[in-house]
């Protein structure tokens, strides 16, 4: 772990590339070692790129209902509340 340099948040340096964050967020660094650092071995690339495609498919979009607006303006009733 780097340097602490507020609570919580943390330098970061990619050791094969000696890349440096002053502040280290994991989604950049995870997409640094899978996608952007041709130093990082490739089994560990690799392995990175599979882990951000498996989050990038976990979730399910919610149907919204909403209303438009000609419907809001040919009533005089309010929009119903969500």
């Amino acid at each position: 772990m780097g340097q602490e340099l507020n609570p919580g948040h943390y330098k970061a340096t990619c050791y094969h590339y000696n890349k440096v964050w002053a502040r280290g967020k994991p989604s950049v660094l995870k997409a640094h070692l899978a996608n952007e650092c041709l130093s990082t071995p490739e089994d560990i690339s690799k392995y990175w790129r599979n882990k951000l495609a498996e989050n990038n498919i976990t979730y399910t979009k919610t149907f919204c209902v909403q209303s438009n607006i000609d419907q809001h303006f040919r009533s005089s009733q309010p929009l119903p509340s969500q």
